[in-house]
This record gives C-alpha cells, sequence and structure tokens, in this order.
C-alpha cells in the first residue's frame, strides 16, 4: 500500500530504521525503512520499480553519513534507474527528532529538505556477485562462493549485517 502511493507521489523517502518510517507515513510522506545504515541489500527492485525520484535521507551521525552511498550502491546494483538523491534536516538527527520538536512542521521540513535534496553519485557497480536482474539457474553464483564471502567478511569483524546481506545474495541469485 505504501509504496503504491509512493508510485502515484512520483517518490519515495528512504531512511534508516522503521520508526523514522512510520513517522514519515503518519505525515503522509512516502516512505520506506531500512533497518539499519548497512542493511541496504535487503532493498529489491520491486521495492523500487516504477518510483522516479529516491530521496535518501541522511542522518547526522557518521552511520547516517554513509547511508545515501550505501542506499546508491544498492539501487545501482538492482538496476534503479530513476533519480536518486539525499536530504537531511540540519538541526536534528533524524525524522523522528525532528517530530518531537516540532511535529506540526515535519511535512513543510521534509519538502524543504526536498526542494534543496543533493545528487547522491552511483557508484559504477563492479564485477560482483550481485546480478543486477533475475539470472537463469546456469548463471548463477554458485552458492558455496557466496557463502565464503559472507564468512570472511564475518570474520573480518562486519557480523552486523553479513546475515542480511547474504540472505539477499542468495535470493538474488535464485536460491531459495
Amino acid at each position: 500500500e505504501h509504496l503504491n502511493r509512493a508510485k502515484d507521489a512520483g517518490y519515495l523517502v528512504i531512511v534508516e530504521g522503521e520508526s523514522d518510517c512510520w513517522t514519515l507515513w503518519k505525515n503522509d510522506i512516502p516512505a520506506l525503512g531500512i533497518p539499519g545504515s548497512k542493511a541496504a541489500s535487503c532493498l529489491a527492485i520491486e521495492d523500487v520499480n516504477g518510483i522516479g525520484t529516491i530521496y535518501v535521507f541522511r542522518e547526522s551521525d557518521a552511520a547516517g553519513a554513509a547511508f545515501p552511498a550505501h542506499v546508491a550502491k544498492r539501487l545501482r546494483q538492482i538496476g534503479y534507474t530513476g533519480t536518486v538523491k539525499k536530504i537531511s534536516l540540519e538541526d536534528f538527527k533524524d525524522v523522528n527528532d525532528a517530530h518531537k520538536e516540532r511535529p506540526t512542521h515535519l511535512k513543510g521540513m521534509i519538502g524543504a529538505a526536498i526542494s534543496k535534496a543533493q545528487d547522491i553519485d552511483l557508484p559504477v557497480v563492479p564485477e560482483s556477485i550481485t546480478p543486477s536482474e533475475p539470472v537463469e539457474p546456469g548463471d548463477r553464483v554458485p552458492a558455496d562462493q557466496i557463502v565464503k564471502t559472507y564468512v570472511k567478511r564475518s570474520e573480518e569483524g562486519n557480523r552486523n549485517n553479513t546475515g542480511v546481506d547474504l540472505a539477499c545474495q542468495l535470493r538474488d541469485n535464485g536460491y531459495s
């Protein structure tokens, strides 16, 4: 339902965290919440297909600063071809902080942020184990190669999102 509203509106705001998403919905702003700053790999083309512009909300902390790039990279990987821009609220850490401080002004503040949105350079996707479109069984990356890649990442201390990333990689390669 909410993604259909985004398609009708022609834009979507992607935020870090479900609660920011709920706050935007409450204010009639089409939104999608990503469960963590490095969990953009859970995005699928079905989530964003038909939406002309995506605004990625940049929170003021270190993880928030990296979030737009993570989302932009994933959007490129899945084949999204629309416009991607980043927005922020200068005086607030995130959407919920703004809503707590100025609840009746949030929609206008987001509108103002959108009017000042900045481009995100979508990175060129290197040859990787993430296809940009569904693959045929003979073309997909072997599951053991995908698992080895993510086990290595986990051993290097990147455990927070390794499980989500692994699940998305397996899904994107046609494993169920």
